[in-house]
């Protein structure tokens, strides 16, 4: 064992020059000791095959710690066997101390270590030997000061191999981030070098180099403009843009989605010398979202807030931004500038969105066909062409066919009185009519009613809460969807126990009693279920930005309400007709029904009669009343 003795007096000679304490020496002695005696015990003389059985032997006894420690230490002399000596170039299985590195990191480390917390002196002393093993790796990659230092360097620190654990790793990595923060804040290096140690960040960081050259050839025109919003003004303006959507209520969630893609943002730009752009962050996130998983969505969302809040100072959480390019914009602009004069025309007019959102569907249909037959005017259009189009122009239904028929031909008369078409009857050639219908009226019955008080009757969480207020109101009072989501606190009076409203569809006003279980449903929903918002609106939305609700909502609260409908109507309307079939079989009179539901004739309220079965019994008519003849069939035989 002469060879194996000295093999083990070598390395703790080399152990001792490299500065080496008592701590790590004895863990080398420990280990070498208990390794001499297997082997003598054994019969045999050192192999590296004879260390790796003693280390499986004795792998459930020892520690984890010292199962690593002892895989060094038997690296290390396997390593002098065979050359002599233990190499420095394997620096991973090594403790970094800072007795090796050069005197500029040595002087960097100290400066940073005066100012870290000394309270606890044996942290201390762990935090300086964790800084120093950054360093020294620096050192090793031929770096003689810490301003040297560049992304490849903090990339390949990250993921270099080492024997440490997961844990133990992640602390250095984030010792070695502090320190590059603190550098950076004193102006030496740039802020992003610590964050691109992020494990958080250091997956989802984006290469240019991965970018096509149509696209890098994009982002270098933005460049110069980018110049006026450097990316170190862009970093303090993330605090103040998370300031403001802490204004707004947005939630914790919301607020690290947003820091997170905005931090990747700033290390893109500041890795590659960039300003913000609003371009340049487009660009960047079409890369980006591909490694971004399933919340890509939240933070495109983000990177057009930022945009709004560097243009705007605040952010406006109720707006829509559209993330495509609209059908309008794929067509030709000889369409594009006619179809926005006459949306335009139609704004001017005090129409809703909605409704000149249709419009600009209708006229788009109709443009996307006219280019697809090659036309390239409006001039060139014939009856034959609406004709063919109105043929292939296929609807659902037949109400839809005719609504955007309907906006068709105001288009074409927009077209005819601007001069846009010489024909001024070309109009006249798009149909926009049918046969008129009768249907029966479809209402809830009674085990659905039933199932709606039950529902009533078990709601806790806010959600619930909302769809049954919702549900009373249409179901008690006969209100639409439309009106029901417009509800302002205003409208009720709580004292004489009324809703004033000014129905959506008729613009009729109307004062309504409110029954004591729609009261009792709003008041719960407003003090358990409604989040805290200054809106005016009775019902909204319960995530960020409290905004006012659609009437779609109320069709999903009729769903969750009774989730096994047996009547085929499925709209929300039809708790309207059940208020007006329950007031007539209730025998009130028809003008009653009618200012109840808000309507100015008799003519729509009729249709409820024929549902009154008890009184239809009441006046029944022989066939010879009614014109029907006898003759023939049975009375025949």
């Amino acid at each position: 064992m002469d060879q194996y003795d000295s093999n083990v007096q070598t390395i703790m000679n080399f152990l001792k020059d490299e500065g080496y304490e008592a701590p790590e020496l004895s863990v080398h002695r420990v280990c070498y000791r208990e390794f001499k005696k297997y082997l003598l015990s054994s019969g045999c003389g050192y192999s590296k095959e004879k260390g790796d059985e003693w280390q499986k032997e004795n792998v459930t006894s020892w520690s984890k710690w010292r199962v690593r420690r002892n895989r060094i230490c038997l690296m290390q002399l396997k390593e002098t066997y065979e050359l002599g000596y233990p190499r420095k170039d394997h620096r991973h299985i090594y403790p970094i101390w800072y007795g090796q590195l050069n005197e500029t990191l040595s002087q960097e480390l100290n400066s940073y270590m005066e100012d870290f917390p000394s309270g606890n002196e044996k942290y201390w002393h762990d935090v300086k030997r964790m800084c120093s093993d950054f360093l020294l790796f620096l050192q090793y990659r031929g770096k003689t000061s810490i301003t040297d230092i560049d992304y490849e360097d903090t990339e390949c620190y990250y993921y270099h191999e080492t024997e440490r654990t997961k844990t133990t790793k992640a602390l250095y990595v984030n010792h070695a981030r502090a320190m590059l923060i603190y550098y950076s804040n004193k102006g030496v290096l740039k802020r992003s070098l610590g964050f691109h140690m992020d494990s958080l960040c250091i997956n989802q960081i984006v290469s240019l180099d991965g970018f096509s050259p149509e696209d890098i050839e994009k982002i270098n025109a933005c460049r110069e403009e980018g110049l006026d919003f450097p990316a170190v003004e862009m970093w303090d303006a993330i605090s103040e843009f998370i300031k403001v959507m802490a204004e707004h209520n947005y939630s914790e969630t919301n607020k690290i989605c947003a820091k997170h893609t905005l931090t990747l943002l700033f290390i893109f730009l500041e890795k590659y010398n960039m300003g913000y752009t609003p371009e340049i962050a487009c660009i960047w996130f079409e890369y980006e979202k591909r490694i971004l998983g399933v919340s890509w969505k939240a933070s495109r969302k983000v990177i057009y807030q930022f945009e709004e809040f560097t243009k705007e100072g605040n952010i406006f959480p109720g707006k829509y931004n559209c993330y495509k390019l609209m059908k309008i914009d794929l067509l030709p602009l000889w369409c594009q500038d006619i179809i926005n004069e006459f949306l335009l025309l139609k704004k001017r007019e005090f129409m809703k969105k909605s409704t000149i959102d249709m419009y600009r569907a209708a006229s788009v249909r109709l443009c996307e066909y006219l280019v697809a037959q090659g036309l390239a005017s409006f001039d060139e259009l014939t009856a034959k062409h609406l004709n063919n189009f109105n043929l292939q122009d296929n609807h659902s239904t037949l109400d839809g066919k005719n609504a955007y028929n309907v906006r068709i031909r105001n288009f074409l008369i927009y077209l005819e009185e601007k001069g846009y078409i010489k024909n001024l009857f070309i109009h006249k050639a798009l149909p926009c009519s049918f046969a008129p219908r009768e249907r029966v009226v479809q209402v809830l019955n009674q085990n659905e009613i039933s199932e709606i008080h039950e529902f009533h009757n078990v709601v806790e969480n806010a959600y619930d809460l909302r769809r049954d207020a919702m549900v009373m109101l249409g179901l008690k009072m006969g209100l639409r969807g439309s009106d029901i989501v417009k509800l302002h606190f205003s409208d009720i009076n709580w004292n004489d126990m009324t809703i004033r409203i000014i129905q959506q569809k008729t613009l009729v006003e109307e004062l309504l009693p409110m029954p004591i279980i729609v009261g009792n449903a709003i008041f719960k929903y407003i003090t358990k279920g409604r989040p805290s918002s200054k809106s005016p609106y009775i019902f909204i939305h319960h995530n960020v930005p409290y905004s006012k609700l659609t009437p779609s909502v109320c069709r999903t609260a009729l769903k969750a309400a009774v989730p096994l409908r047996e009547t085929p109507d499925n709209g929300f309307h039809i708790t309207r007709k059940t208020f007006a079939t329950s007031l007539l079989n209730a025998g009130n009179e028809v003008g009653t029904i009618i200012d109840s539901l808000g309507h100015r004739t008799n003519s729509t309220v009729e249709k409820y009669l024929s549902l009154d079965e008890e009184r239809m019994l009441m006046c029944p008519l022989s066939f010879d009343e009614a014109g029907i003849s006898g003759m023939g069939g049975a009375s025949g035989c």
